[in-house]
């Protein structure tokens, strides 16, 4: 699972392993036609952990999983008859940080997801980026891996993530997006996803003084921006795996 260990105050070896289990059935959805009636309408707004987010408000977007602290997302396409076709996956989770663990920033935890997520791939990774900072979402940090297809003759996948840490240290969450398109970061489905972003909040427990500045936050009205890198080139263009 997706954990810090406090023990000795260090973060132990599988900070990703949750989002990866989730991350698998929306690895899936892409090469199938799911029926229609597997997938509902989201809601406007999920509580995560003490994470809030809203999700898309586009048509296209349904709900495949969702529990106390995870949510599993998916836009879909209609196709014939009643089966439809899956064009990108969305995992959140989030969890909690254990009091004697030594956690410096939201950075170290993505660095962290990002060595873990290679070693779990292994020999189907192809690819993987350095650890980007979201320009207009403050605390909010990204990296890409090209991870090859586990079906032959399958393209293989883009798996996008997005760590953020609350501003107390309590608790953090982990999103992994898949696709298989080269091009991801002009479609229409991801430039919504990226939108939805700016709705992430943390909301301290009852009784706590809320902090000036709650994680991820942006400016009101703004959207972010991606960063320049993700907007620029896709993972494949990351660097070779093992650098």
């Amino acid at each position: 699972m997706h954990s810090i260990d406090g023990r000795n105050g260090h973060p132990r070896k599988t900070l990703a392993a949750a989002v990866l289990a989730l991350g698998l059935a929306a690895w899936a959805l892409p090469v199938l036609a799911q029926d229609v009636m597997q997938l509902t309408v989201p809601a406007p707004e999920y509580t995560l952990g003490r994470f809030k987010y809203q999700v898309p408000k586009t048509d296209g977007w349904r709900q495949l999983a969702n529990i106390k602290d995870g949510l599993s997302l998916v836009y879909a396409e209609q196709m014939e008859g009643d089966k439809i076709e899956t064009r990108f996956g969305v995992a959140l989770e989030v969890h909690d940080i254990p009091k004697d663990a030594v956690v410096e920033s939201a950075a170290g935890l993505a660095d962290l997801s990002r060595r873990q997520m290679s070693e779990a791939r292994k020999a189907d990774l192809v690819a993987a980026s350095g650890i980007e900072p979201v320009s207009s979402i403050e605390n909010l940090y990204t990296y890409r891996l090209l991870v090859r297809s586990p079906i032959k003759g399958q393209p293989d996948a883009y798996e996008v993530y997005y760590v953020a840490m609350a501003p107390d240290k309590t608790q953090y969450v982990v999103i992994q997006c898949i696709t298989k398109s080269q091009d991801y970061g002009n479609e229409l489905y991801f430039n919504q996803f990226f939108g939805s972003l700016a709705s992430l909040k943390y909301v301290p427990p009852a009784g706590d003084a809320a902090p000036a500045d709650t994680a991820p936050s942006a400016k009101p009205g703004d959207q972010p921006a991606k960063p320049a890198a993700e907007a620029a080139k896709p993972a494949g263009d990351a660097a070779p795996a093992g650098h």
